[in-house]
């Protein structure tokens, strides 16, 4: 029987780096605005969700998504014109392509309370490194 080989990725930190910066920037803006006796991490957080969910997922990835369906319900010319459409809008928008792994990290645990009383949410990046954040 053959020995099966391990895989482990590298980490590319510079995507690491990108894909933290939103919402510690939601976090810090709302620390900057509301002073810090007045939980800015949660208001924070729910910028970033706002923004995950409103900005990047109906507006920025819309035709990303909408191939996605497409193809998942068989409608494959439909859904090749989706993704070209999707191709075309970072084509025309270099930064936002740049700086892509800010708009699309993915939050894999939303932000709950644990018994023990942290706070926390989890984040993955665009090659599938986790981080947890944490607040007493």
């Amino acid at each position: 029987m053959p020995a099966q080989a391990s895989v482990v990725p590298s980490v590319r930190w510079t995507s690491v780096v990108l894909s933290l910066i939103p919402p510690l920037a939601c976090v810090i803006v709302a620390h900057a605005a509301l002073g810090p006796g007045n939980d800015p991490i949660v208001v924070g957080l729910f910028a970033y969700l706002f923004f995950r969910l409103v900005v990047v997922r109906r507006i920025i990835c819309r035709d990303h998504r909408s191939g996605v369906a497409l193809t998942r319900s068989g409608k494959f010319p439909e859904a090749i014109a989706a993704f070209q459409r999707s191709e075309k809008f970072w084509e025309r928008h270099p930064t936002l392509d740049r700086y892509r792994p800010l708009l699309l990290a993915n939050i894999v645990e939303p932000l709950e309370k644990k018994p023990w009383g942290l706070r926390q949410f989890a984040v993955d990046d665009l090659d599938g490194n986790r981080f947890y954040f944490h607040h007493d």
